[in-house]
């Protein structure tokens, strides 16, 4: 008898004409459950992989049994052949099956769009802050649906503010469409123009919107609506449902307007953020609305960037960064910007447990949470380059064109170990950013690239922003970079370390950095105990790739240290480095860095 023969049969064909459109069916219901009821998106993945399995199991067991009125009857199992021949068939059918599953659901395509910030009228500045929130909201709303790539706010707005025409962004950016606009307010009410544009100039579509102000929110909604189904988007698609059908973050249109104000401040050189205006409008914004959950992820990542820029982790500036965060959280739990600040100020202040759970919060929430500065460098306090490196590309490709995404990768790369083209291609990146390399600050990975002077002008041109003061920033520089370049001067630069640190013209950490790269390991190690107690150590300064910095991982103490600020017995829950090994029963770090 044939095979075809056979499978017809044993009722293969009917079994499988039978399966295919119930587990398609069944799979649909399912999914559209999960989604609204707010499950993450593997749980459907999760669902469409067990229908899809079961399709060769299914077809085994209509090989293997026969249904009749008798009830079910063991047949003969046939040829090896055959049932090879009938699983293999089974798993491409369903293999396909998922693809088109994928293809269908849009998870296997991508639609890239750039949202550029809306234009407003300048003679309106109350405006400026509205048209911010509105592109933002668009913005981070189309991020969510898995569909869509969408580059952050710094580089949509970096490519406008180069001037840059509209080939000339999609290029940049390497997106399809760009949406642009224009916003004007009167009085109480909003009225904004806005334009699909494909990456060749063509106006794709274009509609005007108007709402009162009181309404903002519903036209955030509209506006989300409108660009997703002009880009392919099928209106009954879940996430898109999700985002649309958010309840109003806050019935106080002054505490948003306030929110706005703050969250899209300016950084002004030498004002602390917490000190700056954007704060005082943060703080003014939650004393109107106590309940506007996006308020205190905003407050919380001021005073982080003011707890990850002090030199004593026991600030009550770090502290205020954990307490609004958890109350940003306890108001709406999928806060992911609140839970990134809450990991990267636990790893500060060597609570690495809490930095991790912050951590596993994050990365649980649904679809295209997105990564920023904070979670790079939480891995990397956390001693985890790998994950670091990971998610400092999963920042830089959310935001091409933000400095710091750019200088995570321009810093690390020599950290790890990348290749050098990589390494000197976003080295370029920034240069043609800032107009300076941002490797400034890590003199070492420059020698032999830069001439001495250029290495000491430049570094003392970056110090200040590490609290050091900008009339004793050159006289520094001149003492810690020709070390680097001539290892004979090592010594004549303590001397001059020494003394500054006795007069307490640098701050305690940046002279024990200095005892690291002069190869005064001993008092290197010692000192770094004296550091933690006093809650004035980085940990990050263990992994940074500079001279003397192998030497110290390898001291017999090393590990001693490690032990007492407490990150072995984290490791020894989530792994240990790969730049350590195990000799017998004890670890040594003194390898060098193993990062693919």
């Amino acid at each position: 008898m044939s095979l075809f023969s056979e499978l017809r049969k044993r009722k293969v064909f009917t079994t499988a004409a039978i399966y295919v459109p119930g587990a398609w069916l069944a799979a649909e219901i399912f999914i559209f459950l999960a989604d609204r009821l707010g499950a993450s998106q593997w749980v459907g993945d999760v669902i469409a992989v067990l229908f899809v399995l079961g399709f060769p199991v299914t077809l085994l067991l209509a090989w293997l049994f026969d249904v009749s009125r008798d009830g079910v009857k063991r047949t003969s199992p046939g040829t090896p052949m055959g049932i090879v021949a009938l699983l293999g068939a089974g798993l491409f059918l369903s293999t396909s099956a998922y693809i088109a599953y994928q293809v269908f659901s849009g998870r296997l395509s991508e639609i890239s769009v750039v949202i550029l910030p809306l234009k407003t009228n300048a003679t309106v500045p109350a405006a400026e802050p509205y048209g911010l929130g509105i592109a933002d909201s668009l913005r981070s709303s189309l991020q969510q649906i898995p569909v869509f790539r969408v580059p952050a706010r710094t580089s949509s707005e970096a490519v406008v503010q180069a001037g840059l025409d509209i080939p000339g962004i999609a290029s940049k950016l390497d997106v399809q469409y760009i949406v642009e606009g224009t916003l004007e307010m009167v009085a109480q009410k909003l009225s904004i123009s806005i334009s699909l544009i494909d990456s060749g100039g063509e106006v794709q579509w274009s509609e005007r919107f108007e709402r009162a102000t009181r309404d903002i929110f519903d036209l955030q909604n509209d506006l989300v609506r409108a660009v997703a189904l002009q880009l392919g988007l099928d209106e009954s698609n879940a996430a898109l449902q999700r985002n649309i059908r958010k309840p109003a973050p806050t019935q106080d249109m002054e505490a948003h307007r306030l929110f706005l104000q703050g969250k899209y401040v300016q950084i002004v050189p030498g004002v602390s953020l917490v000190e700056s205006e954007g704060m005082e409008a943060l703080k003014a914004a939650r004393q109107r609305d106590p309940g506007y959950a996006a308020v205190y992820p905003a407050m919380a990542f001021y005073y982080a960037f003011d707890c990850w820029m002090l030199e004593d982790r026991s600030s009550p500036n770090c502290e205020l960064a954990v307490n609004y965060a958890n109350q940003g959280l306890q108001i709406d739990p999928e806060l992911g910007d609140a839970l990134t600040t809450l990991a990267l100020v636990h790893s500060l202040r060597y609570e690495y447990r809490e930095a991790q759970a912050a951590i596993d919060r994050f990365l649980a929430l649904a679809d295209h949470a997105l990564v920023t500065s904070s979670l790079p460098w939480a891995y990397l306090n956390l001693g985890r380059l790998q994950l670091a490196w990971d998610s400092a590309l999963e920042y830089y490709r959310n935001d091409p064109l933000n400095i710091f995404a750019v200088g995570n990768l321009v810093a690390w790369a020599p950290v790890l170990k990348k290749d050098d083209v990589m390494a000197e291609n976003y080295e370029n990146i920034m240069i043609e950013m800032m107009g300076f390399s941002l490797l400034s600050a890590y003199p070492a990975a420059r020698v032999h690239r830069v001439d001495l002077q250029t290495a000491i002008q430049d570094l003392g041109n970056i110090l200040p922003a590490w609290g050091i003061s900008p009339d004793l920033a050159p006289d520094l520089a001149g003492i810690w970079v020709p070390p680097l370049y001539d290892p004979s001067r090592r010594q004549s630069a303590l001397v001059e370390f020494q003394a500054w640190h006795e007069r307490g013209d640098i701050p305690a950490h940046i002279y024990w950095e200095s005892l690291i790269f002069l190869y005064q390991t001993d008092e290197a190690v010692n000192m770094a105990f004296e550091l933690f107690d006093q809650r004035r150590l980085n940990p990050v300064m263990f992994w940074l790739d500079e001279p003397g910095r192998n030497e110290f991982r390898s001291h017999p103490r090393f590990i001693e240290l490690v032990e007492h600020i407490g990150l072995a017995s984290y490791w020894d829950e989530v792994g240990w480095p790969l730049f350590c090994e195990l000799r017998g029963n004890e670890h040594f770090c003194g390898l060098e860095f193993a990062v693919e």
